[in-house]
């Protein structure tokens, strides 16, 4: 079974360098190397390159991406060779996942690798469309110009997905509070109240009793509540991953008022943002949504793509599906199809990029605007429905007394 090894060697002009190699056994290695002129001076056995970046999918965020990139176009336009600039980088990074993979990379280049399959080998962290937008990049001469996109590309991309956070964060930790409140006034408090007005023999209303009812249900259901959340959630995920409910999901998700409309904007932005790119760095239009479509998480984009796809390959063109999908506006269609018959189809997908991310910021800002008082009005709502119920029984006597 053939494993890695890592490798430190001399050529004949005393040049060191250093690398990986797979053989079966060390000795294999060895002669392998010395066919390539290599004196060995010390070779080692590690881990396969997968190893690691199994753990790491999540484990590299989507800033440190941005980050990794622009130094790296920096040290590149300033004339820095790509190795030292990995190990610069690989030095400055505070990410163990992004370290290690940093140092392979800089071995296998070495090694004899280009940048584009050095990077191959480390899926988890760098994605199909990363891959060939730097072997796009090594093969202009423009890597640059290409790690300088790329680093925009996910800036935006972080900035977008931090301030539509942002704007459910604040709502999402409210409610839970209330919620959490609410349960405990039910729980712990109503039951007091209902014990002193059922012992006064006040005349309970009905909103008096369904208040009642409902703290004596919680009261003998709470640790069962407890688990049904986690219950819920070990079902939904179960569902979620089968085909059929994660489709069900992705239609639900845009059918939703306001929060559909944002994912739908979100994808809009995304695809036309990285196909953009691609078109830009000289990939094939059919390449570009082959690799989008690999990355496209919503199913049902994913099948307007794959119709996409299916239709460049009979000579129809972009804007033919997008129009026929209901998941892309018109407005989109029409200017792909204005891109297409000028051939500034990557300037045309910028502008709708911009657009909707512009759209996607203000939808963004109304949510959060309009979710506040929304909020405010619905748990100020029960908690005085819930004291006007308790405190009625108790103006009734005193108005008898």
């Amino acid at each position: 079974m053939a494993v890695f090894f890592k490798y430190q060697a001399k050529k004949y002009s005393g040049e060191e360098v250093r690398g990986r190699i797979k053989a079966d056994h060390k000795n294999t290695a060895l002669q392998m190397l010395r066919k390539q002129r290599l004196f060995v001076t010390k070779i080692w056995q590690v881990p396969e390159p997968g190893y690691l970046s199994v753990k790491i999918k999540s484990g590299v965020q989507v800033k440190e991406l941005a980050l990794f990139c622009r130094q790296f176009a920096t040290l590149s336009s300033s004339g820095v060779p790509i190795v030292q600039s990995l190990y610069l980088l690989k030095e400055q990074t505070g990410n163990k996942a992004l370290k290690g993979a940093l140092e392979a990379i800089a071995e296998d280049l070495q090694g004899g690798k280009s940048l584009g399959q050095a990077l191959s080998s480390h899926h988890k962290i760098f994605s199909a469309f990363f891959i060939n937008m730097v072997e796009a990049g090594e093969m202009s001469g423009s890597l640059d110009h290409v790690l300088d996109r790329l680093a925009d590309y996910f800036e935006r991309a972080y900035e977008l997905r931090e301030k539509f956070k942002t704007a459910i964060t604040y709502p999402a930790f409210i409610m839970s509070m209330a919620i959490c409140t609410i349960g405990c006034v039910f729980i712990f408090v109503l039951p007091t109240f209902a014990q002193i007005i059922i012992e006064l023999q006040a005349p309970i209303s009905l909103p008096t009793a369904i208040v009642i009812q409902i703290s004596e249900w919680l009261k003998g259901n709470w640790v069962s509540l407890l688990f049904f959340p986690l219950l819920s959630g070990l079902l939904y995920k179960k569902y979620t991953q089968t085909p059929q409910g994660k489709r069900r999901l992705d239609y639900l998700t845009l059918q939703t008022p306001v929060y559909g409309k944002i994912v739908k904007q979100m994808n809009i932005v995304r695809i036309c943002r990285t196909l953009a790119i691609l078109l830009e760095s000289g990939i094939t239009l059919m390449t570009g949504l082959e690799l989008i479509k690999n990355q496209t998480r919503n199913t049902l984009f994913k099948e307007a793509l794959e119709q996409a796809i299916e239709s460049l390959k009979k000579g129809i063109g972009l804007s033919v599906p997008l129009q026929e999908s209901s998941y892309f506006p018109p407005m989109v269609s029409h200017m792909i199809r204005v891109g297409e018959e000028t051939g500034g189809l990557d300037t045309v997908l910028r502008k709708i990029t911009d657009f909707y991310e512009k759209e996607v910021h203000r939808t963004i800002t109304r949510l959060s605007t309009l979710l506040e008082p929304v909020l405010i009005c619905l748990i100020g709502g029960i908690i005085s429905f819930i004291m006007i119920s308790i405190l009625m029984p108790i103006f009734s006597i005193m108005d008898a007394m």
